[in-house]
């Protein structure tokens, strides 16, 4: 697990202050691994074995997507290029590398400078060895949960067959025709490998923009990944005796954490995570006066780093929690989710937060559910994650190139060629109904799509939790979108 060896220990050397080793860590073990790989695969007894047909034992290197924005994100692929290695690159990852990677041999270089590096780590007073025997114990388990992950999906696979009922379907009368002729044209002009591609010729002629906000796209392995570093900052809140978390942010830093506490509620044993994403004085006053300030962490949610609401609460709650746990204990109070390089990074850092997640940068702040703007959040109410995100895995597999999009085989592909052709067609209002269990999807989906289309003057409006009338009393302007539960009948026969 290459790179989580400097998410584990990078937030170690900044406590203590050191810099010059702060992305350095990972790569030496690397090179003193494959140093040793050398050094063992070689002399008389080695050749007698190759002669014979043996073949050596390649290192192979995992976790190679680099977790720290503030680094290359090749990384991990440029500094390890050597003969027999493996290395597992992530999808991103190997793109970004076949458009900017350096191609060279590179795992035999700097191999004195590693060692004296993880030298100069052991005199800090961190031990590598028992980062990298956490690293294992924790890649381990969770490798397990995936495994258990995937045996669920199975099951409920298998149950959805027996039920004979599919996924997704859709009754779209004389406009079924008009879907699957553009659900035709999108695999034949490629449209979905461009998308994954970065193409921002798929929308408009101006590279900027767009390019720089496709970053979502890859979210859900890159925090499958970062999984382990935030649930040991869940582990230290809890057996430090926090009891709540309260969540400062507005808009998109705010709204996918209120859907998932929502849906999800609190596990036992798990923080009682709220949300303040209102000015109104009394909003503020009102959790103010429900907290125990010396039980309760902070998360300071905004990916400008500059939202004014965001650091007013902050500013609040730091001076209020300064007054009752002191100057020595009030940062371990606070933990900031924000993009490099931004004012809050710089302020959470002089105020000794007790962490900051650093989002990727290319993602727009309505497209960042699946972020650490909504992850660690709900990894303190004790969300299972592993399911989630796997789903989520699940999903992006569906809409990848791969498969045919001219069959209706991507479902986000179909859903929105749907979308598209009935909004053209006059049905321009898409009116959310769900299973009561996860109406609160519908406030995410609600802003999505409100504020991602009209841009061009010509927009979707998203009708969220508006009862159910007749047919009769409506319009012929409506496209009713039923997010259904297994199991759960509440609406059907509205529907």
């Amino acid at each position: 697990f290459v790179s989580r060896v400097d998410t584990a220990i990078d937030p170690q050397l900044e406590k203590r202050g050191n810099k010059d080793l702060l992305g350095k860590i990972a790569v030496a073990n690397a090179k003193i691994a494959y140093d040793d790989f050398r050094n063992i695969f070689k002399g008389k007894r080695w050749k007698k074995l190759a002669d014979a047909g043996a073949r050596v034992q390649r290192p192979l290197w995992a976790s190679t997507s680099t977790k720290n924005p503030a680094y290359s994100d090749t990384l991990y692929v440029d500094e390890l290029i050597g003969a027999d290695t493996v290395n597992t690159v992530p999808p991103a990852t190997y793109k970004a590398f076949k458009d900017h990677g350096n191609p060279a041999l590179t795992i035999t270089k700097g191999v004195k400078k590693a060692k004296d590096d993880v030298k100069k780590l052991g005199k800090l007073g961190i031990s590598l060895d028992d980062v990298t025997k956490k690293l294992l114990k924790d890649g381990v388990a969770q490798f397990a949960d995936s495994f258990k992950t995937l045996m669920s999906s199975i099951e409920q696979k298998k149950k959805q067959l027996e039920a004979d009922k599919e996924a997704y379907t859709a009754s779209l009368g004389k406009y079924q025709e008009a879907v699957d002729k553009r659900l035709e044209e999108i695999a034949a002009d490629n449209v979905v490998q461009k998308i994954w591609n970065f193409d921002y010729m798929v929308w408009r002629d101006d590279p900027t923009e767009i390019s720089n906000r496709l970053g979502w796209l890859h979210i859900p392995e890159v925090m499958v990944d970062a999984l382990p570093d935030i649930n040991k900052v869940v582990d230290e809140v809890k057996a430090d005796g926090y009891k709540n978390a309260l969540l400062l942010g507005m808009g998109g830093s705010s709204l996918a954490p209120l859907v998932i506490r929502e849906t999800y509620g609190v596990k036992k044993g798990y923080l009682d995570v709220a949300v303040l994403d209102s000015t109104d004085p009394g909003a503020v006053l009102e959790q103010r006066k429900r907290l125990n300030l010396s039980k309760t962490v902070f998360i300071v949610s905004t990916k400008s780093g500059g939202t004014a609401e965001t650091l007013s609460f902050m500013k609040y709650f730091y001076n209020e929690t300064l007054a009752e746990v002191g100057k020595k204990d009030v940062g371990q109070h606070f933990i900031a989710i924000t993009d490099p390089g931004s004012g809050l990074q710089k302020i959470a850092t002089e105020l000794k937060f007790r962490k900051i997640f650093l989002n990727d940068p290319n993602i727009g702040g309505r497209y960042s559910a699946l972020s650490f703007v909504g992850i660690p959040p709900a990894a303190f109410q004790g969300v299972d994650l592993d399911t989630l995100l796997g789903r989520a895995i699940s999903m992006l597999r569906n809409n990848e190139s791969c498969s045919d999009s001219g069959k209706g085989d991507q479902s986000g592909v179909w859903l929105g060629a749907i979308l598209g052709e009935l909004t053209k067609a006059g049905h321009d209002k898409v009116t959310l109904v769900a299973s009561p269990p996860i109406q609160g999807f519908g406030s995410w989906v609600e802003q999505l799509i409100a504020e991602s289309t009209g841009k061009e003057g010509k927009g979707i409006l998203p009708v969220d939790r508006e009862p159910l009338a007749a047919p009769e009393f409506y319009a012929n302007d409506r496209l009713f979108v039923y997010l259904r539960l297994v199991n759960d009948n509440t609406y059907d026969r509205q529907v």
